[in-house]
């Protein structure tokens, strides 16, 4: 047997039976035959779950199993077995109670042996009770106090929701799982026990630091008796997916075999997460809740996840049992929102945690960064301002003086957002957005030289991808604003290249083509950028005036038409196409 942490891959550290009982005695002689000899391949302590429909069929699983067990702990001194059989509270407790001595009695040998070594007991019963609708909350709590007397921690299941005066369950030492629907059957049991699986493997994660959240759970396969089959885990084999038979189950538990990797792995405990919070409030965990889905949400999001983050922080929200954690929760909620693209409900999200932050000047900052994504430039520059005041170390000055020279910049306070930008150069943070934006500020004061060394700069430091053809295009602008129109045709080529949708770009160049009189590639300039927006009347006027001077009048008059139709109010199209019309005898 494998132990843990010694080289290979690790086996697995539980395993799920699914029994019926059907097939007979010898059939079932014949499947724990089987069983004994795949107990040795799972790590060296390990989770043995047996599930059964109805009650006697459970309690003979339950014993079959047990004796199973025992005798493979016989002979494996360094292996340890937590056996959890799905057992049922009848409606008749002095019968319930002889069952729970007589399954007590499988485990008491093992007891003393660790009583005589002063070690844990090598097998530990651990049953999951299936509480009846009709059964009372202090009848379930009562059962599970004569459990725990005899060893035996239990797990009290409930179908179709929370039980009822659920606090007399959250003492810390009763578990309990809670399906949504009523008669789920083997199938309600099997997505509660992998909903607090995979939590379970989420919150050991978290506790760990450093680990992947969205890394697969941990395997626990599925063997189910009747078919013969073996399932990889519990969601192949609530969809009915086989991952082979018996033989399969061998390779499969002591790690020989991957379990399929499948796409949904990530999707599937992301839900199983969630499907596990009524099982934790029940069971009094909320604030084991609350921090997996927070984090849980962070790292959805880290992953490009923005919906999943968001949704998990929203758990973690209503869960918060402070101020400064919901502040926490609402402002990471807020972040995935501003990724979302609905940056109206993120400045909501981060007005809420706002009140309930000691540091405002966090949130200041962000809410700036949603006004500044509705274009509310007024607002996000006072907000910004408010978080460059806040004594917070968590406010990142450089980030707030960046995006609030962004907002003097649309704001047209060029000698304001210049001055800004030369702090953060000052400081030591050049970068080719900011020298990209002290270009916009000096061509927009009219000092186009000064412009292009600046976008000369911020080329020369490798600009991102998204600002490339920004930069390209402000080069091109400034040598067109010089008359350098053969260099502008170069630079505007490329930036046209890096981003065929800009029409500007496509309007900037067919201009610098026309007044180098080269009049065919300026038609190709603006019937593309027409081809971006066909509602653009200066490209209209534009492509007229080329094809005016290439002779083709007719296309001339009608692309003048058409930008008249679109804007009758300006002179670009109207004065050329009287003049044409005048010369038609029009």
């Amino acid at each position: 047997m494998k132990r843990a942490g010694l080289p290979g891959p690790p086996p697995s550290a539980g395993v799920v039976l699914a029994l019926s009982g059907r097939g007979g005695k010898r059939a079932r002689g014949k499947f724990l035959g089987r069983l004994a000899a795949l107990l040795p391949r799972l790590n060296w302590l390990s989770d043995v779950y047996v599930l059964a429909e109805g009650e006697a069929a459970r309690q003979a699983a339950a014993f079959d199993v047990l004796r199973a067990a025992s005798d493979h702990l016989a002979r494996c001194k360094f292996a340890a077995l937590r056996v959890r059989p799905l057992l049922t509270m009848s409606s008749a407790p002095a019968a319930d109670l002889a069952i729970w001595e007589r399954l007590a009695s499988c485990a008491a040998p093992f007891q003393h042996e660790a009583y005589e070594h002063c070690a844990e007991p090598r097998l530990l019963l651990l049953p999951i009770i299936e509480v009846a609708a009709r059964a009372s909350p202090l009848a379930a709590a009562s059962t599970a106090c004569f459990l725990r007397e005899r060893l035996m921690r239990p797990t009290l299941y409930f179908e179709g929701g929370p039980p009822p005066a659920a606090a007399a369950f959250q003492d810390g030492e009763i578990d309990v799982l809670v399906a949504p629907e009523r008669d789920a059957g083997l199938s309600g049991v099997a997505r509660a026990i992998r909903a607090r699986h995979a939590f379970e493997g989420v919150l050991r994660r978290v506790e760990e630091g450093g680990a992947d959240l969205l890394a697969p759970c941990g395997r626990l396969p599925v063997i189910d008796e009747e078919e013969g089959r073996c399932h990889a885990c519990l969601a192949r084999f609530e969809s009915g997916a086989e991952d082979g038979g018996l033989d399969a189950a061998a390779a499969l538990l002591d790690g020989r075999a991957a379990a399929p990797e499948a796409a949904g792995c990530r999707a599937c405990v992301h839900a199983a997460c969630a499907d596990a919070e009524p099982s934790l409030a029940a069971s009094g965990r909320l604030a084991e809740a609350r921090q997996v889905f927070l984090r849980l949400g962070v790292a959805c999001s880290r992953a490009g996840d923005h919906a999943r983050g968001e949704e998990n922080a929203r758990r973690a929200v209503a869960l918060a049992a402070s101020g400064e954690e919901r502040a926490a929760a609402l402002l990471h909620q807020g972040l995935c929102l501003l990724s979302l693209g609905r940056p109206g409900a993120a400045e909501e999200a981060f007005a809420q945690g706002a009140r309930g932050s000691a540091d405002p000047g966090l949130f200041a900052f962000h809410r700036g960064r949603a006004c500044f994504a509705r274009q509310e430039d007024r607002a996000a520059a006072g907000f910004f301002e408010s978080a460059l005041r806040s004594p917070s170390r968590e406010v990142p000055e450089g980030d707030v003086l960046y995006e609030l020279a962004l907002c003097r910049v649309r704001l047209e306070e060029l000698a304001e957002a210049r001055r800004l930008l030369e702090r953060l150069l000052a400081a030591g943070r050049a970068s080719a957005p900011v020298f990209l934006y002290l270009g916009v500020c000096d061509r927009g004061e009219g000092r186009s030289a000064a412009a292009l060394d600046r976008f000369r700069q911020a080329l020369a430091l490798g600009p991102e991808r998204a600002d490339l053809a920004r930069v390209r295009f402000f080069i091109g602008a400034c040598l067109k604003d010089l008359e350098r129109y053969d260099e502008a045709i170069a630079e505007l080529s490329l930036a046209v290249a890096a981003d065929p949708g800009d029409g500007a770009g496509h309007n900037l160049l067919g201009f610098c083509f026309y007044k180098t009189k080269r009049h065919a590639e300026a038609v190709a300039c603006f019937r593309r950028a027409l081809e971006i927006d066909p509602t653009s009347a200066i490209d209209h006027a534009n492509l007229g005036s080329n094809l005016r001077d290439l002779g083709r009048t007719e296309e001339a008059i009608a692309a003048y038409e058409t930008a008249h139709a679109l804007d009758p109010r300006h002179a670009f199209a109207r004065a050329p196409l009287a003049r044409l019309r005048e010369e038609r005898g029009q």
